[in-house]
């Protein structure tokens, strides 16, 4: 029975569906007002004489030279004389959202989808609306998606939740998520690189980055591209970003390289995440948080697992295994106990035998004596022992027996 049998009967832990309003990620009060009246993205007017009118027409001109109030007030009686053009719809669209009116601004946007199915602008303002009022749902992912899709010329904020879209459960796809991610990523490093031309600071932006990295990192965790997962996770720590996904991974990853000291310390780290955190309600992620701390102890032969391996529901198949476990773990411990018993007492008969050197001559020909008597196993053994002893004569026995073995 080996630790690899325990791995071997494990059933994989299935990734949670993501939480579209875990962060928000949303332009500031200025910049929306500079989204609605960009003209970078609005649509070319198709003038049909059956459904535009001189208040439309009007109303157009006047969005067009920045004279939004007038503007709005013949939009909106063209929609009352009976207009109903799909610019009017995205005009109508960006009018309310220049007012302040985002649940307006996103039934305008809706309309001009319901009648435009391909409409790129329509799908981007409704992303905007949903998103400015903080009604984060997966509508929202997939209307940023559509948006890219039908050709509108993205912003951060539309290649994020496009890529959490791909992230999501329902829809997983890694290349996909990480493509837009990607771009995002472009997007804000681009905007810091023209602030730091300008000597600005803006840390919102840094933020934005920061959590665009995680999910990138997400992306290349689930890719199994483990090394660029954990280095972009170490990038968020490293930006101050505090999240459960951050701590479990990088446990993990670092249980992955068999480096069971630190994938200790990371899923304690996301223990305490768990407990600080709404997630807590999360029956599924707490028993895996709970299986994977009982992996990592039961590679470190610490008994303790067994406690987390009862709370880890289905995630462990076998419970014949597992009882055969706790017997191995038990039968090591007690061996491991003898062991370090055995090595106290033959490191108190080596400092006893090079106290009764005379002098330094006869202690260097001592070393080589004790260190052919004892053999490199139990050598090993007792250099691998806790560095506390303070005997000059046994420290420079431990270096005279390092060259040795080199």
């Amino acid at each position: 029975m080996t630790k690899d049998n325990i791995r071997e009967n494990i059933i994989p832990f299935k990734r949670r569906k993501t939480s579209l309003d875990t962060e928000i990620i949303k332009p500031s009060e200025t910049k929306i007002i500079d989204l609605f009246t960009s003209k970078k993205n609005l649509t070319e007017s198709k003038f049909n004489k059956k459904t535009s009118n001189q208040f439309y027409i009007n109303g157009r001109s006047l969005f067009l030279c920045g004279k939004y109030e007038r503007a709005f007030e013949n939009l909106k009686k063209a929609e009352e004389a009976g207009c109903n053009n799909i610019d009017l719809f995205l005009l109508l669209s960006r009018s309310y959202g220049i007012k302040g009116d985002i649940q307006k601004s996103e039934d305008y946007a809706i309309k001009a989808i319901e009648t435009d199915k391909k409409c790129a602008e329509g799908y981007y303002l409704a992303v905007l609306g949903q998103v400015t009022q903080n009604k984060i749902s997966e509508e929202t992912a997939k209307f940023a998606v559509k948006a890219i899709m039908y050709g509108f010329e993205a912003d951060d904020m539309i290649y994020y939740y496009a890529a959490l879209f791909f992230m999501d459960d329902n829809h997983s796809n890694y290349k996909k998520a990480k493509k837009y991610i990607m771009s995002a990523i472009d997007n804000i490093q681009y905007a810091i690189e023209q602030d730091k031309k300008e000597k600005l600071f803006d840390s919102d932006k840094l933020r934005k980055l920061t959590i665009f990295y995680q999910i990138k990192a997400d992306a290349c965790f689930y890719l199994q591209e483990y090394d660029e997962a954990f280095t972009l996770y170490t990038t968020c720590e490293n930006n101050g970003l505090i999240a459960l996904s951050i701590y479990l991974n990088k446990s993990i990853i670092y249980h992955e390289r068999k480096d069971d000291d630190n994938a200790l310390k990371y899923i304690n780290k996301a223990f305490e995440c768990y407990k600080k955190t709404k997630e807590e309600k999360d029956k599924e992620l707490f028993e895996f948080l709970n299986y994977m701390k009982a992996l990592i102890l039961s590679q470190l032969n610490d008994e303790t697992c067994f406690k987390y391996l009862e709370k880890s529901g289905n995630f462990f198949k076998d419970k014949k295994i597992l009882k055969e476990r706790k017997e191995q773990v038990k039968q090591i411990n007690e061996h491991n106990k003898a062991l370090r018993q055995e090595i106290t007492e033959i490191i108190n008969e080596i400092i006893k035998i090079l106290a009764d050197c005379e002098n330094e001559e006869e202690l260097q020909k001592t070393f080589p004596e004790v260190f052919e008597h004892l053999g490199e196993e139990i050598i090993k053994n007792i250099i691998l022992a806790p560095d506390k002893i303070k005997d000059k004569n046994f420290k420079n026995f431990i270096k005279y027996a390092k060259k040795r073995l080199n």
